[in-house]
């Protein structure tokens, strides 16, 4: 649980540093959350309590609580980008070691000529895997796993699939070819009795359960191989009624029953895994706006898929998103439109950052 903590207290640290590919900081976003605070001052028309509200899949709102801060994460490496590094920079070290003592062992003759160039081959042979093990995967054209959710209930005019659909490009980019694992829970819900099925199956012995308990425990274990296969992980999750989307709510109900991914398991199988979630909010909730702290559902997000199951997770958050829709938030869709760019190029960021890129 600490590990999510610090993780947020070096974000939080950050509050100076610039995005060179998202284009944004920090004083850019202070002064949003100014524009969006002050129109919706007491003076303020916009987003009346008594306005008609349109609820899509971006439903209700923008908020943020004190953990759920707007200001995108910067990339930082994730623990096992680090270990990856320190492993190749110390294969490297050795290779270049053996190549120092390979080339004065025959600079001095002490060996017969045969026996030297035959070290000699294999040091080469072993500078040269260690060179690629410096590389990065892309670079060596290895194939790369990614698993996708979407808990839309929509999917034309889908928000929330449209940025995941940028996270999932910019991760594409140079292996068209890539597997993708997907689960559409918004579209193709998960049986509502899988959950207490799924529990109720691990206090009865295998040879014991009923067929419908049987089902629900093989149901939690595909959930969780889809997640611990995958090398990447992409949540694309809307905000509905200012609250956890119930199709997603099922499908981690589902997966913790699993015991690899339980509470109670010996280690966190997940932990380290570079993973995105798209967050998407219709309205604005956050600081200074009438409706500040009805977003329920962002840090629920973050507590399940960073400090439960360990993963290094970075958030993509598009908000004002039914601008344009609710009549209502008319007045903003200039700044709705300022958003959604940022997201987007947020989104391929962080793509990028699934892929291995930058971080190797």
């Amino acid at each position: 649980m600490h590990g999510g903590k610090e993780r947020r207290a070096r974000r939080s640290e950050s509050v100076g540093h610039r995005h060179g590919g998202a284009g944004l900081d920090v004083a850019q976003n202070e002064t949003r959350r100014l524009q969006i605070a002050k129109a919706f001052s007491e003076d303020g028309v916009a987003y009346s309590r008594d306005a008609p509200t349109k609820f899509s899949e971006a439903d209700g709102s923008v908020g943020q609580g004190a953990e759920d801060d707007t200001t995108p994460a910067f990339p930082k490496e994730s623990k096992r980008a680090r270990q990856r590094f320190v492993a190749r920079r110390h294969r490297f070290d050795a290779g270049i070691a053996c190549g120092l003592w390979g080339f004065s062992t025959l600079a001095g003759g002490g060996i017969h000529s045969a026996q030297a160039t035959t070290n000699y081959l294999k040091i080469s042979d072993f500078l040269f895997r260690s060179y690629l093990y410096s590389r990065s995967p892309l670079d060596l054209g290895v194939p790369m796993s990614l698993f996708r959710l979407d808990a839309s209930i929509r999917k034309e005019g889908s928000v929330s699939r449209e940025i995941a659909d940028i996270v999932e490009s910019a991760w594409r980019e140079g292996q068209p070819d890539a597997q993708v694992t997907r689960r559409s829970v918004g579209l193709d819900p998960l049986p509502s009795t899988a959950w207490p099925l799924a529990v109720s199956a691990a206090y009865v012995a295998d040879a014991d359960r009923n067929e419908d308990q049987r089902e629900a425990a093989a149901l939690a274990a595909t959930l969780a191989d889809e997640l611990i296969d995958a090398e990447a992980l992409l949540f694309a999750v809307p905000l509905y009624n200012f609250g956890v989307s119930q199709h997603f709510k099922a499908y981690v109900d589902i997966v913790v029953t699993d015991p690899r991914i339980s509470g109670a398991a010996p280690e966190r199988v997940l932990a380290g895994k570079p993973a995105v979630l798209v967050v998407v909010r219709g309205g604005a909730y956050g600081p200074g706006t009438p409706r500040e702290g009805w977003d329920h559902a962002t840090g629920w997000f973050r507590r399940i898929l960073d400090d439960v199951w360990g993963l290094d997770l970075r958030v993509v958050e598009n908000e004002f998103t039914l601008a344009g829709v609710n009549p209502a938030l008319d007045e903003f869709i200039d700044l709705a439109k300022e958003l959604r760019r940022d997201a987007e190029l947020l989104a391929s960021e962080h793509g990028h950052y699934l892929a291995g890129v930058g971080v190797h």
